[in-house]
């Protein structure tokens, strides 16, 4: 089976019992989207050359007051790295926060990029609520927090 053709049927059984997703799409040949109902959208690009699948999440543009508190958080929990799983904080082109991790190809499994992608979106949600208002998702479960 095609690599690609393996991440849709990863990406499809992935909405099984999770009422949460509301959209799974290839976006193109190596880029998916995955849309929640209470978290921020993840985008998963496949990087066969570098063996890796990287997800990443658009936590939203950083209100002027906040700059100094969310980029602080964001490099905090970026230099945290190994305890993460690998998950980083960055800004984009546009000044937007964001959160990403690169998942090894060669280890990802169906049940591994399940588990990635339910965790990613506990972080995602929390980061972002964190961006917007300086306080987490009141209930963001911050059980998996550390690891991916």
């Amino acid at each position: 089976m095609k690599l690609t053709e393996m991440l849709n049927t990863f990406l499809t059984t992935y909405t099984v019992g999770r009422s949460s997703v509301t959209y799974v799409a290839q976006l193109s040949d190596d880029t998916w989207q995955v849309d929640y109902e209470d978290s921020p959208s993840i985008v998963i690009r496949l990087d066969e050359a570098a063996g890796r699948l990287a997800l990443q999440s658009v936590l939203g543009q950083v209100p002027t007051a906040r700059k100094l508190a969310v980029y602080e958080a964001l490099l905090v929990y970026s230099v945290l790295w190994r305890e993460t799983g690998g998950v980083r904080g960055a800004l984009n082109g546009e000044g937007e926060a964001m959160l990403l991790v690169d998942l090894i190809l060669a280890s990802v499994s169906e049940s591994l990029l399940h588990r990635a992608l339910d965790n990613f979106s506990v972080k995602a949600r929390y980061f972002a609520a964190h961006v917007a208002a300086g306080a987490p998702a009141d209930d963001a479960d911050t059980s998996s927090f550390i690891r991916l």
